[in-house]
């Protein structure tokens, strides 16, 4: 699976599809993406050069908690300029991925290198701290620029199926509820060919969790958005196989995102991204606007595309602002005020793209993995403020 940015091989950033757009209600920064070829190299590099000293800290810690790998030699510890050698242990402890190499969470990551950062890891409680928490090869994410929350992780394996799903039901926190799920393309777990339409999950001979039932209840397409919409209904029953509790779930599936690539349309993604705020505002039982669940195959590149794209919307007004109602942040991991690699380059501190998905990939690594999927998310911004009603265009402006 070819990856983004750490093979040290530069190919030239590829030009995005800003012909034919009007530039005269967009901010200054982004008209400079837009139409100055070197200074958007040199974005696409500064984003690239820091996400390659978060791999290497990341490197580090793997090779630290892997027995077979720590007699080796660990990778050097990159020479960070603004900060002293003496904090590389530090930078090390918070770029770690150690809880991805424990032998019982291996078989559970879809590809041996995506990895979740420990801070913000998913662990699922399951209401009961008698249990030992499950993993989950995601990370809790809050938009930088819109400040909802988000769970970004891998599409299910079968060996995860119940832990994913197990995140909307009562098994987790009611802070921590998915009613809303969205996948850029990856994998899709149910269709309308799948036989009864029903996935059910194993027990847990260790610790006699509920048999879990998933049944696809309803599904259309909706070609203005190029998505498919499934309600999935998670039912919980008890040994009796009786119901103890039913929940509906949305989920969004975007047909259109070729792999390695984006997609040639900004408007169905503008459309998606309405569509799912506005199911996830609903309220459905749930006293707050829950962290919506966003997924693609490893859950990294296209997952932090969407939603570094929702995040904008709502700084620019597109979206409605966010409100948790009391109940609490999902997780008790902050993202981090300021980067321990330190602040961006004065070129790019006003370029409010370049700070979200940098934001982002502290929050989970890799995110926005392709220097095309970074420039989409300039490309749907742009179309979505020269056809939307102006709101919010001070922001850097």
């Amino acid at each position: 699976m070819k990856r983004f940015s750490l093979t040290g091989k530069r190919e030239p950033p590829p030009t995005p599809p800003f012909r034919g757009l009007s530039t005269s209600r967009l901010p200054q920064w982004l008209k400079r993406i837009m139409t100055d070829n070197r200074h958007r190299a040199i974005v696409l590099k500064e984003l690239e050069d820091r996400e390659v000293l978060r791999a290497k800290y990341r490197a580090r810690s793997r090779f630290k908690n892997v027995p077979q790998l720590s007699s080796l030699s660990a990778p050097s510890a990159p020479a960070v300029h603004h900060h002293p050698s003496d904090q590389n242990n530090t930078l090390e402890k918070f770029y770690s991925v150690s809880l991805s190499v424990v032998p019982r969470h291996q078989p559970l990551n879809r590809y041996s290198d995506i990895a979740p950062y420990d801070r913000g890891c998913v662990m699922v409680t399951q209401n009961d701290a008698t249990r030992p928490s499950q993993y989950l090869n995601g990370n809790w994410v809050r938009e930088v620029g819109g400040n909802a929350w988000c769970l970004a992780t891998q599409a299910p394996l079968p060996g995860t199926m119940y832990t994913f799903f197990s995140m909307c039901t009562s098994l987790v926190p009611p802070r921590q509820r998915i009613r809303t799920m969205v996948g850029p393309k990856g994998a899709f777990f149910l269709t309308a060919s799948s036989g009864p339409h029903t996935r059910t999950s194993e027990r847990d001979g260790t610790h006699d969790l509920p048999l879990m039932e998933v049944m696809l209840v309803n599904q259309r397409e909706i070609p203005d958005a190029q998505c498919i919409q499934s309600t999935l209904r998670i039912s919980l029953r008890d040994p009796s196989e009786a119901v103890i509790e039913s929940v509906d779930v949305q989920h969004f599936f975007f047909t259109a995102w070729p792999d390695h690539g984006v997609p040639n349309d900004a408007i169905p993604i503008i459309k998606l991204v309405h569509l799912v705020d506005d199911a996830n505002s609903k309220k459905g039982g749930i006293e707050s606007v829950a962290p919506v669940l966003v997924h693609c195959s490893a859950g990294v590149g296209r997952t932090g595309t969407f939603i570094a794209i929702s995040s904008m919307f709502r700084l620019f007004k597109l979206l409605p602002d966010v409100s948790n109602d009391g109940l609490g942040d999902p997780t008790e991991d902050q993202p981090p005020a300021i980067s321990p690699l330190g602040r961006m380059s004065q070129t790019v501190s006003e370029d409010l793209v370049a700070l979200e998905i940098d934001g982002l990939r502290e929050l989970r690594p890799g995110m926005l993995q392709r220097p095309e999927q970074v420039l989409f998310v300039y490309v749907v911004l742009a179309h979505a403020l020269a056809l939307g009603n102006g709101e919010g265009l001070s922001h850097g402006a």
